[in-house]
């Protein structure tokens, strides 16, 4: 009983806590892409790393294991921060 409910414990922990993780080019090439997103005219990224972990979330949601970031930056005077990136699993 003790150990079964260590397991069920175990696995619950482990689920929550996998992320989605940004690769390289060159790793996604041996991976299998599931879509594409992206974060645009949201007030809340302003900065690169808001953007990463924006991209980031998205990619849990969707159940995606990795991403790799294509474009990232501001668009013209704004101080927003636009990304796009590839999912794979």
């Amino acid at each position: 009983m003790k150990k079964s409910m260590f397991l069920l414990l175990l696995m619950t922990y482990a689920t929550y806590s996998i992320s989605a993780v940004e690769v390289s080019k060159t790793q996604a090439h041996s991976l299998h892409e599931m879509g594409h997103i992206s974060v645009h005219g949201d007030p809340t990224v302003l900065s690169p790393e808001a953007a990463k972990n924006a991209l980031n979330k998205k990619a849990d949601k969707l159940g995606a294991g990795y991403y790799y970031i294509v474009a990232m930056g501001t668009a013209g005077d704004s101080s927003e921060y636009n990304a796009d990136a590839i999912i794979y699993n």
